[in-house]
């Protein structure tokens, strides 16, 4: 501690000049700012590593993801949609009761593709190339695109909590 002490003295008062005597490990300035280089890594790597372990156990702690595995939203005109907080338009209506039967919507491709998608469904998102999708899909908690969409604007892409995607500073919640 005081050797690196003293190797900053000499870095940031290079006029001046330092003795120092006891210390056998005594280091150049480019010494030491490889070593403090390596040290901030190694700080960094830490965080990191600190920070993917706290989103792999939220992830595993979420909140499960109910829509179409076992509940759907009926909205006051009859369409069919998995979320309630979802907009009640568009690629986030799966059926309409006023020309569906409930168990129709329920038993329907359009559900079963939101709420269990197929790989294929990821094609150009980190999620595709990701060895944990299936897992991910497959999850009691399920996959939640209502987070995807919200966070990023697409229904079938990595959801903001996912361990493994850099935290970007977008809204996790």
């Amino acid at each position: 501690m005081i050797g690196e002490q003293c190797n900053q003295a000499r870095t940031d008062f290079p006029e001046m000049e330092l003795k120092m005597s006891g210390l056998s490990s005594v280091l150049t300035p480019k010494e030491q700012a490889f070593i403090l280089k390596t040290k901030m890594e190694a700080k960094s790597a830490e965080v990191e590593n600190h920070t993917t372990n706290d989103k792999m156990e939220k992830w595993k702690n979420r909140t499960h993801c109910s829509g179409g595995r076992s509940s759907i939203v009926i909205t006051p005109d009859g369409k069919v949609v998995l979320c309630d907080t979802v907009p009640q338009e568009g690629i986030f209506v799966i059926g309409d009761v006023s020309s569906q039967t409930i168990m129709e919507v329920w038993n329907s491709q359009k559900l079963r593709e939101f709420a269990y998608p197929s790989r294929d469904k990821f094609m150009g998102t980190i999620c595709y190339d990701c060895s944990y999708l299936n897992d991910c899909l497959s999850s009691p908690a399920g996959y939640c695109f209502r987070n995807s969409y919200f966070n990023y604007g697409t229904v079938f892409g990595p959801p903001p909590e996912c361990p493994l995607i850099p935290d970007v500073g977008l809204r996790n919640e």
